[in-house]
């Protein structure tokens, strides 16, 4: 009997120590994940940008330079209502200048480019999510390919989803995605990728 007990207790034991050890294989750690991306502080991108909103639609090109942390400046043309406009972020503080010289400053890039021109455009979300990752300034939900591209991601209410990538420099960024929050969809062609 006891022999018996010692046989089942070695069972249990292996069992334990297979599960332990299968169970010991983490996800991969999320801010590994993304820090090469948030470590790009100075690089460039032109495009294209498309906006839905309200049942009317806008196309424009872009001009994105990232100077460092919260940090760029976006020169946008097209059929936003102002032909070309600029649009300067600080940490704090954003100036839109319009191609009539009439500028605006508010502390929020989406605020002021929404009460100027009427455009509901997550910029300071966009800055991270261009590079292929969520914004670290709230929650999100996530899921990714088998190379480790970032597919799908939720955040604030928005739905984005990634569609093609280009190896830039020895990594996958993004040249193609959607996001989408109720009624107001964007979708962001990136021709080009420069990094400083």
């Amino acid at each position: 009997m006891i022999q018996k007990n010692s046989f089942y207790a070695a069972i249990l034991s292996c069992f334990m120590l297979f599960f332990l050890i299968g169970c010991s294989t983490a996800p991969v750690n999320q801010s590994a994940r993304y820090e090469e991306r948030l470590a790009l502080s100075q690089w460039e991108i032109n495009g294209k940008l498309a906006i839905q909103q309200n049942k009317q639609g806008a196309s424009l090109s872009f001009d994105w330079q990232h100077q460092g942390r919260e940090q760029y400046t976006i020169q946008l043309s097209g059929s936003l209502g102002q032909g070309a406009s600029e649009l300067r972020v600080a940490p704090g503080m954003a100036i839109l200048t319009l191609d009539n010289g009439e500028s605006y400053q508010g502390e929020h890039p989406q605020a002021l480019v929404k009460s100027v021109l009427g455009w509901d455009i997550p910029f300071s979300s966009l800055d991270y999510w261009i590079r292929g990752m969520p914004s670290p300034e709230s929650a999100y939900t996530a899921e990714h390919d088998v190379y480790e591209r970032l597919v799908s991601l939720t955040q604030q209410r928005w739905e984005i989803t990634y569609t093609h990538f280009d190896a830039i420099n020895g990594m996958e960024l993004p040249t193609n995605f959607r996001a989408t929050n109720g009624d107001v969809v964007l979708k962001v062609i990136i021709k080009e990728w420069n990094i400083k």
